[in-house]
C-alpha cells in the first residue's frame, strides 16, 4: 500500500505534466454573472440560518 505522501506526489506530477501539454484547454474564467449568483446563494443560505437560529422556521 502507498503512503498518500507518495500517492499526492505522482498526482500532481501528473496535473503538473498535463497542464504543461501544448494542448491543454484551461477553464474559462468566471464571469461577472456567475460571481453575483454565487453570492446570492451565500446570503440566501445565511439568512436562512439566522432564521433557524431564532425558531422561525
Amino acid at each position: 500500500m502507498e503512503l498518500i505522501e507518495e500517492l499526492i506526489y505522482k498526482e500532481t506530477e501528473y496535473r503538473l505534466k498535463e497542464i504543461g501539454n501544448k494542448n491543454y484547454q484551461f477553464s474559462e474564467q468566471a464571469d461577472k454573472g456567475y460571481a453575483i449568483k454565487i453570492v446570492s446563494v451565500i446570503v440566501v443560505c445565511i439568512i436562512l440560518i439566522i432564521l433557524c437560529m431564532v425558531v422561525v422556521i
